[in-house]
């Protein structure tokens, strides 16, 4: 038993030593420094600058209350099956009549949930769906600008645990979005115009 004390000394010489020369800090060529190699947006400031969250709850409603509608057509649809079994029954309906009608009730329950289920799915598909499409939007200019102040990663602020305040190309990136949304604005107007 005296090779427990050994083997415990042992292992904490081993994770001391490796925490020691863990913690030593990279040092990096002049010319390269972390800060210029990773920069950071906020594509929730960027949607609020552009209009764009505004527009994405609205579309992320309409979806809702769309699904909202067919689930409350789902369950008056499925009540109103329950009422034509439970006049069927009569008034002293069997043992057997009244089980049938409680499984038939349970499946009804079950379609139901099922079906509320599917649309809250379908909604957070939809929202997805949204997102993506605008970080899509984003990603060119957000990608030009960073390869413009020599950055090759592109992280979310809502990602990063801390970031230096000059590493955030936000408004860089708003302020391209709006240049090409005024520069589209014109040509696409000309071109309905022309046609």
């Amino acid at each position: 038993m005296t090779l427990k004390p050994v083997f415990r000394s042992l292992l904490l010489t081993v994770c001391a030593s490796v925490l020691v020369s863990g913690c030593e800090l990279p040092v990096l060529p002049k010319n390269m420094t972390s800060a210029n190699d990773t920069v950071v947006i906020d594509l929730d400031a960027i949607a609020a600058a552009l209009g764009r969250d505004a527009a994405l709850r609205e579309q992320l409603s309409n979806a809702n209350q769309q699904l909202g509608t067919q689930v409350s057509e789902l369950a008056q649809g499925l009540k109103g099956k329950l009422e034509a079994e439970k006049e069927k029954l009569g008034e002293t309906p069997s043992d057997e009549a009244q089980a049938d009608f409680r499984r038939l009730a349970a499946q009804a329950q079950l379609q139901l949930r099922r079906g509320q289920a599917t649309a809250r799915q379908r909604a957070q598909q939809f929202q997805l769906q949204l997102v993506s499409k605008f970080r899509a939007e984003v990603v060119p200019f957000a990608q030009a600008i960073a390869s413009n102040q020599g950055a090759r990663v592109v992280v979310m602020k809502s990602t990063a645990l801390w970031f230096d305040p000059s590493a955030d190309i936000t408004q860089a990136v708003i302020d391209a979005m709006r240049a090409a949304q005024a520069g589209q604005t014109p040509a696409a107007s000309q071109e309905k115009s022309d046609g």
